[in-house]
């Protein structure tokens, strides 16, 4: 690998001038204004869930930092990740659960009229995130053999040898609390049952100050797509070749814009949720039912949830259950999926180190434009068909040797190959455009 070191003629004279940015840029100056924007763009929309509420009387110490200092940081960078390997999934999750909640705000309005509080669709978000949470002071009576009993309802009849009747109850074990995380659709249940005397008060500014998404994150969003589409155009209309890292970078921050306008009415780091006493009506009867509505894992795995917060992957039901939820979340995939993949067939004629590389560029790109969409058509034969049938079976076998395996493989080239290619661009690919500083990147 030859190391090149341009030289750069300076200004002679003494005089009062502006003095424009180079004609040309370096691999390193590629590098950072692709990576800067990439950076910038996934980590500025990403809305994690409420956090556990930190417990100061724990006597591990470490316990205690990581709740307070390193819990959302932590979860923001792991849904970072997961955005770079497979941003079409983490946008489908957004959008699921924003169908979810437009569903659910309907009813949740009609609860507010009739309790005379605010209600607006940012209120219905924060409870789909976990930000609303019901809190008991006394034990809760069973009504079959008026026998009261801690807060444990479900504790033996979801932790019972019968494991299909634990299955039923998602979310028995975020309800063996005396706190519970309640979303939209629990929020309906809790109200309806008689759980919660009236919805809770919560005024549009206590939103705003827990809200801690701003103009900056707006930027953030924004900008980098503004700068990654100027430097594109002006490098097509000059006839300038684009190194392939710069169309991944206008592929991540499209995505990134597009999940920043899908969780826009979701508040940002939202750290200490809004907490309500329980009604003293509450009774195991109507807890149960409760926990029948817990939100259900995105992927549909078929599992109890053991966390004391509503998980990020996670998908509210409605008043149809979550099938509707699950087909919205299905099409956002597909059309993610197009739009990540297609923007990447521009590189469809670029220079190539080889002509096996071009070639395997191109079946990546198709693959992650058309296997996602290959999934989502087997996830829906699959929906089809009763439980237990082999058919079913054989499908669910199928998508996952048969699609994931390359779908993680075409993923994990086009990144790699977005990075060997730097040392094998064409000449041209080094010409400056006029917004080579645009915006201090």
């Amino acid at each position: 690998m030859a190391f090149v070191y341009p030289n750069c003629t300076l200004p002679a004279e003494l005089l009062p001038r502006f003095v424009g940015a180079a004609r040309f840029r370096s691999t390193a100056d590629i590098l950072w204004y692709c990576l800067v924007p990439i950076t910038i763009s996934v980590w500025s929309v990403q809305r994690p869930n409420a956090a556990p509420a930190p417990t100061p009387k724990d006597p591990r110490w470490r316990i205690r930092v990581w709740q307070k200092h390193l819990s959302r940081p932590a979860t923001k960078l792991l849904w970072m990740c997961i955005m770079l390997a497979a941003p079409d999934i983490v946008f489908a999750r957004a959008t699921a659960n924003v169908f979810a909640a437009w569903q659910n705000h309907s009813e949740l309005k009609t609860w507010a009229d009739k309790d005379k509080v605010e209600w607006s669709f940012t209120h219905t978000m924060t409870a789909n995130m976990g930000g609303i949470r019901v809190i008991f002071d006394r034990h809760i009576c069973d009504e079959e053999t008026s026998d009261p009993r801690p807060h444990k309802p479900l504790v033996d009849g979801a932790r019972g040898l019968d494991d299909e009747h634990a299955k039923r109850y998602r979310g028995a074990l975020r309800m063996e609390t005396g706190v519970w995380t309640l979303d939209s659709k629990q929020l309906i249940k809790a109200r309806h049952c008689h759980i919660i005397k009236k919805l809770p008060k919560i005024s549009r500014e206590d939103l705003d100050d827990k809200n801690k998404s701003d103009f900056m994150v707006f930027l953030g969003a924004v900008l980098p797509l503004i700068y990654a589409a100027l430097q594109f155009g002006a490098r097509r209309y000059q006839d300038l070749p684009s190194a392939l890292l710069e169309i991944e970078t206008m592929a991540f921050v499209t995505c990134a814009f597009s999940l920043y306008f899908v969780d826009i009415k979701k508040p940002m780091d939202l750290n200490v949720p809004f907490d309500f006493p329980a009604s003293k009506d509450a009774t195991i009867r109507s807890i149960k039912n409760v926990a029948r509505a817990a939100p259900k894992p995105m992927m549909g795995w078929h599992r109890e949830y053991n966390s004391p917060r509503i998980t990020n992957g996670s998908i509210p039901q409605t008043e149809s259950g979550s099938r509707l939820s699950y087909d919205v979340m299905d099409c956002a995939l597909s059309s993610m999926a197009i739009l990540f993949g297609g923007i990447h067939l521009f590189a469809w004629d670029y220079q190539f180190p080889t002509e096996l590389e071009q070639l395997l560029w191109r079946i990546a790109a198709l693959f992650t434009m058309f296997l996602p969409i290959l999934w989502v058509v087997a996830v829906q034969l699959e929906s089809r068909l009763r439980p237990g049938d082999r058919v079913k079976k054989f499908i669910d076998c199928v998508r996952w040797v048969t699609l994931a395996p390359p779908y993680v493989l075409a993923r994990l080239f086009i990144i790699v190959e977005g990075f060997r290619s730097l040392y094998f661009l064409s000449t041209d690919a080094y010409v400056a455009t006029w917004g080579l500083g645009f915006l201090g990147f």
